[in-house]
């Protein structure tokens, strides 16, 4: 098996390590989803989450979270 290489070097690749931490708990959540049968991305939690709390936003209040 080959080395891994941020294993090896350490907290040298921390951001490395972290963004491969996130893309894992991105992908774990899109199978939950999908194997729960919702039609939704993670993604897209936060601008639901926001509807569902605050009701209509307009397109300005929904841009500042990030979703496209």
């Amino acid at each position: 098996m080959a080395a891994d290489i941020l294993d090896d070097l350490g907290p040298l690749f921390l951001g490395s390590r972290l963004k491969r931490l996130a893309d894992r708990f991105q992908a774990d959540a899109a199978r939950i989803l999908r194997d729960e049968g919702l039609g939704i991305q993670p993604a897209q939690f936060p601008l639901l989450a926001a509807i569902d709390r605050y009701g209509p936003l307009t397109i300005n209040d929904a841009a500042a979270l990030g979703v496209s």
